[in-house]
């Protein structure tokens, strides 16, 4: 959830147990079947009532929040940092089964960049992934072999005046974390086609396999979806 307050946005997160009825800040969940026959009892969730802000960084705006948790009830919040109008750039936040936080704010992309749209996962030792799109901005030379394949190639190191102008490409790329929000490995490229690719999502087990689904942008009227 995101809330505003002086026209700053902050991450703030409820933590959620299964109780008995009780009157206060309750809100009842139940699946039904095709003929709207309850599949099961009704179960009551109830919110506590302490609210915690996710984000340490209390200037700017905070942004488009993803959560995953795992078995023991560890969770991890990530979020968009709004640096400038030009760059933003992704956080996170450990928590521990209390919800309160567990080590200082995540930097998990921080460059110059446009990096937005997180979604993150979570394994059952608390180890994480994060995945994100990246608006890279490059000088596009599309190269055809045999008419059916597009390339993207490097920016020139001195560009000749008939090179096309740069363009904005958007790509996908994750970062594995370990249990303390430490990064493990290098930073993954999922995507990064001559095409669009954006709107990411992620699933993991509890073993610590993943998968990463993403939107490419065909062409102009068509959309697929990729993992």
């Amino acid at each position: 959830d995101v809330c505003s307050s002086d026209l700053v946005m902050s991450i703030r997160t409820w933590w959620k147990r299964l109780i008995g009825e009780t009157p206060a800040r309750r809100r009842s969940g139940q699946s039904f079947d095709r003929s709207a026959q309850a599949l099961e009892p009704r179960e009551l969730l109830t919110v506590f009532s302490t609210e915690t802000v996710a984000n340490t960084t209390r200037v700017l705006n905070q942004i488009d929040v993803a959560t995953a948790s795992n078995g023991t009830d560890r969770s991890v919040a990530v979020w968009v940092h709004l640096a400038s109008p030009t760059n933003a750039d992704i956080r996170a936040q450990l928590f521990d089964n209390n919800g309160v936080k567990t080590g200082p704010e995540i930097q998990v992309a921080d460059t110059t960049k446009s990096e937005l749209k997180p979604a993150v996962a979570m394994d059952s030792l608390g180890n994480f992934v994060v995945t994100w799109q990246v608006l890279q901005t490059t000088r596009a030379v599309d190269v055809v072999y045999y008419g059916l394949t597009k390339q993207r190639v490097p920016t020139p190191v001195n560009p000749a005046p008939s090179d096309p102008p740069p363009r904005n490409v958007i790509d996908i790329v994750a970062q594995r974390f370990d249990s303390n929000g430490s990064p493990m490995g290098n930073r993954l490229i999922v995507a990064n086609s001559s095409i669009d690719e954006f709107d990411p999502s992620i699933a993991m087990t509890p073993q610590g396999p993943f998968v990463i689904s993403y939107t490419a942008q065909v062409s102009t009227t068509n959309q697929d979806i990729r993992a």
